[in-house]
């Protein structure tokens, strides 16, 4: 990360102490009521110096490409000897740019995708039948990554790591059980644990509801966003909250903006998204690397299989949910150090065989 770049992250970072944001976990005490009127106004409060207007995706990523409806995001690593591929998969209601501060990183490690799940972002709407199950997205996910790599050349295509924030997580762990063997370099997930999140699904619709429903500018949200510690970074902020939101064309609120996903639709899916996460988790056949904002987010089968040694266990304590939205610098360095450990092997430039690599050769041998 360049001295520039490190610097924006670290002014937009601030404070890390706040609410975490997320489903889930997620505490209903932890957003703040709804405007009366229905309409997030402009708030006194932040400093004079914050600049909340909203930054383009170009800031972030090089490309941007639609396959199969789904809006993808990409940025290449400049390594032209490293074809892995970084498919990055974001949490429900958010959307692929809540991975922008950590892509340039990522981009070491191999060529970076982030995609728009299905209704989110710039990705084509679930209506009418708001299907949200996890087969659905499991799919969907399975179906872009088939397609990118089958558009290269095989000497080309590399090794797959898949990384996952909350539900990103969760199908990541499930897509990671259908990808060929040879084809998977690691799996990483980014704080959702079976356990917690289960817990906390009875209180998901009182928080959902107590969240505004809109707001009259794109800053008014950044800045609600950043005051209520919905992210805690305020760079992050003004990339990936615009695209979780839809200016409104008609009616009484016409030019405010409303949350592009209506999260109360998703309820009847929430349970299957998390239910048998853990198990899933340890049964992956890859090297597998757990991020939470607390240990106390291990449920029982988690906290075995880490005694155990079955995956890498990191801890970044000062963020909330969004850990690499509110800790990018740290959620980078705990990545790239994990698949430096356990390096995808890469195609040489004088190999001839068309054949996937099918090793994985890593500095310390994982603990199985």
């Amino acid at each position: 990360m360049s001295d520039l770049r490190r610097k924006v992250v670290m002014k937009g970072a601030g404070s890390l102490m706040g609410p975490p944001q997320g489903l889930p976990p997620f505490a209903s005490s932890q957003i703040p009521s709804n405007s009366s009127s229905g309409l997030v106004h402009s708030s006194d409060s932040h400093s004079k110096q914050d600049d909340l207007s909203a930054v383009s995706w170009e800031l972030y990523f090089e490309s941007k490409e639609s396959i199969h409806g789904r809006t993808v995001y990409r940025l290449n690593c400049p390594n032209t000897n490293n074809n892995n591929y970084l498919f990055l998969l974001h949490g429900a209601g958010l959307s692929a740019l809540s991975w922008a501060l950590v892509a340039q990183d990522f981009r070491q490690s191999g060529h970076v995708v982030a995609m728009d799940h299905v209704g989110h972002g710039e990705s084509d709407p679930a209506a009418p039948d708001y299907d949200y199950s996890l087969e659905r997205l499991v799919n969907d996910c399975k179906s872009v990554i088939e397609s990118i790599l089958e558009s290269e050349d095989a000497m080309e295509r590399g090794r797959v790591v898949l990384i996952g924030h909350s539900l990103g997580g969760a199908l990541a762990v499930h897509l990671a059980h259908l990808l060929p063997k040879h084809l998977l370099a690691g799996v990483i997930v980014i704080d959702v644990v079976e356990g917690s999140a289960m817990q906390a699904l009875p209180s998901m619709r009182a928080v959902i509801q107590n969240r505004p429903p809109r707001f009259r500018t794109l800053p008014h949200a950044i800045q609600w966003a950043k005051s209520t510690g919905y992210v805690r970074n305020l760079a992050s902020a003004r990339v990936s909250i615009p695209s979780q939101l839809r200016e409104v064309s008609t009616g009484e609120y016409a030019g405010s903006w409303e949350w592009r996903v209506d999260l109360i639709k998703t309820e009847p899916f929430w349970k299957s998204w998390f239910q048998g996460l853990s198990d899933a988790f340890l049964r992956v056949a890859a090297p597998r690397l757990l991020i939470l904002a607390g240990t106390d987010r291990l449920d029982k089968t988690l906290l075995i299989g880490q005694m155990q040694g079955k995956f890498q266990l990191e801890i970044l304590p000062q963020a909330g949910h969004s850990i690499q939205e509110d800790d990018p610098l740290n959620t980078a360095q705990k990545v790239t150090d994990f698949l430096r450990r356990y390096r995808p092997v890469v195609p040489s430039q004088h190999q001839h065989s068309t054949a996937l690599p099918t090793a994985i050769v890593p500095s310390v041998a994982p603990n199985q």
